[in-house]
């Protein structure tokens, strides 16, 4: 039996950042992301959990990665 990770995305929705979301849901993983346009349409419905990115505040930061297995970092 395999084991699904959680994948965080800075960006899921944007340009590069939705292939790799995309390739991710395929696989079967829990995919969040850090973005600072958490209401932006996208076609991920409600596969993907989007965050307001806030590099400004480590410690929300740190508590928004929490449990997070692989960052992705598209920035």
């Amino acid at each position: 039996m395999t084991t699904s990770a959680t994948h965080a995305i800075t960006g899921a929705f944007g340009y590069s950042g939705k292939y790799i979301a995309k390739r991710l849901l395929e696989d079967g993983h829990h995919v969040v992301t850090l973005t600072q346009s958490p209401d932006r349409p996208h076609p991920f419905g409600d596969r993907v959990t989007a965050m307001p990115l806030c590099f400004d505040d480590p410690k929300r930061l740190t508590q928004q990665l929490d449990g997070v297995d692989v960052l992705y970092i598209t920035y």
